[in-house]
C-alpha cells in the first residue's frame, strides 16, 4: 500500500487513529494484542513515522546537540558513548559536531543546530573564556557544559572534581619519594587543566615540597606535543624523576621519549596520567592513572538533558560533581 499512514493502519486494524499513535508510541494504556497487532501491520506495510510533522504537533525534534572538542580524543569518545546510549533509550538521537578546538566552528555549530530546532545542546567548551551565555540566556535552550567548573548561571555542568584529581596524583607521587615531579597540563584557557593545577601546587604545600612552576607544562592535548615536550624536558632537567600528565593520551608520546632514551618506567622515572581510558589499557607498564568516570559524565549530562527539555522552559540549571579515583598500577 502507498503512501501508509496512521489513519490508514487504523482502519486495517480496525481502532481508532488515536489507538495506533499511542502503541506506535508504545504506550501502556494500549492493551498488548492490540498493540502487537498494530505494530503488525506497521512493519508489513513498512510503515515509518513522519518526524517533521510530529515534531510540529509536539514542538519537539527528539534531537539534541552534542559538541565535544576533540572526537580523536578516547576521553570524549567515552562520553559520546554514554551520552548517545541513554538518550536513545529515552527515543532521542544526536547531531554530533566536532570543533577541533576552535572557538568560530562552536558558535558556527551552535547556530546551525538552533537552526535545526534542536530540543537541547551537549557542549564542551573549547575555553573558560567562550561559554556562550549570551547565546543559551537569549534562546532559554536546555544546555549541559561538560568539563567545566563554571560560576555561569544559565547551564547545567557536569565536570569531575580535577582539582581534588590532580591533588591525589600528586600526593601519591610524593609519597613514593618523589619531589620533581614535571605536569604536562593543558592550555591556559582549559578549566580541567586550571583545577588540577591547583590540586598539585596544593599537594606539594600540605606536604611541604618545594614547588617549582616551571616544571608545569601547558600543552595542546595530544601525544605529539606530550612526545616533544618530553624530549624537552629530558635535555633540560634530568632530576625530574616523575611525570604527571593531565590526559592518558599524552602518555603515549611521553612513553616513547622516555624508552629513545633508554629510561625505565618506573624505575628512573613514574608515570602518571589522567581518565584510565579503556584504549589505553595495553601500554607497558601498564598505567597507574586518575580515574574519570566518562561513563558516568555522558549518563548524568544525557540525564540532565532529558530532564530540561520535559520542564520546558521552567528548567533550572544544576551542577553535577563526580569524584575522581586513584587506580595504582606499574608505571608510578
Amino acid at each position: 500500500m502507498k503512501d501508509i499512514n496512521i489513519k490508514k493502519i487504523a482502519k486495517i486494524a480496525k481502532v481508532d487513529h488515536s489507538t495506533v499513535s499511542r502503541a506506535l508510541h508504545n504506550s501502556p494504556v494500549v492493551k498488548p494484542s492490540t498493540k502487537e497487532r498494530i505494530l503488525k501491520i506497521a512493519r508489513a506495510y513498512h510503515y515509518v513515522p513522519n518526524e517533521i510533522a510530529r515534531s510540529l504537533k509536539t514542538k519537539r525534534t527528539k534531537i539534541v546537540g552534542l559538541i565535544v572538542s576533540d572526537i580523536k580524543n578516547p576521553f570524549f569518545t567515552e562520553i559520546i558513548s554514554a551520552t548517545e546510549a541513554h538518550l536513545a533509550k529515552n527515543n532521542y538521537n544526536i547531531i554530533l559536531c566536532n570543533t577541533d578546538y576552535s572557538v568560530l566552528k562552536e558558535q558556527e555549530f551552535l547556530n546551525i543546530l538552533f537552526s535545526k530546532s534542536v530540543d537541547g545542546i551537549i557542549i564542551s567548551p573549547t575555553s573558560l573564556e567562550h561559554l556562550h551565555t549570551d547565546f543559551f540566556q537569549r534562546y532559554r535552550l536546555p544546555n549541559v557544559l561538560l568539563d567545566i567548573k563554571s560560576k555561569n548561571l544559565k547551564s547545567n555542568c557536569v565536570y569531575v572534581d580535577q582539582e581534588q584529581g590532580g591533588y591525589i596524583a600528586i600526593r601519591y607521587l610524593i609519597d613514593k619519594g618523589h619531589r620533581r615531579i614535571a605536569f604536562m597540563a593543558g592550555p591556559q584557557t582549559m578549566s580541567s587543566s586550571q583545577q588540577a593545577i591547583k590540586g598539585y601546587i596544593k599537594a606539594h604545600k600540605r606536604m611541604s615540597v618545594s614547588l617549582d612552576e616551571n616544571l608545569i607544562i601547558r600543552i595542546p592535548q595530544d601525544y605529539d606535543a606530550a612526545y616533544t615536550e618530553t624530549q624537552k624536558l629530558l635535555r633540560e632537567d634530568r632530576k625530574v624523576t616523575a611525570i604527571f600528565a593531565l590526559s592518558d593520551f599524552l602518555c603515549i608520546g611521553i612513553y616513547r621519549a622516555l624508552q629513545e632514551e633508554n629510561l625505565r618506567i618506573p624505575d628512573d622515572i613514574a608515570v602518571l596520567g589522567y581518565d584510565d581510558l579503556s584504549l589505553l589499557r595495553f601500554l607497558k607498564p601498564s598505567l597507574t592513572t586518575v580515574r574519570q568516570p566518562n561513563s558516568d559524565i555522558g549518563n548524568a549530562a544525557a540525564e540532565l538533558i532529558l530532564s530540561n527539555i520535559k520542564e520546558g522552559t521552567r528548567w533550572k540549571p544544576k551542577t553535577v560533581i563526580l569524584k575522581p579515583e586513584l587506580i595504582v598500577r606499574d608505571s608510578a
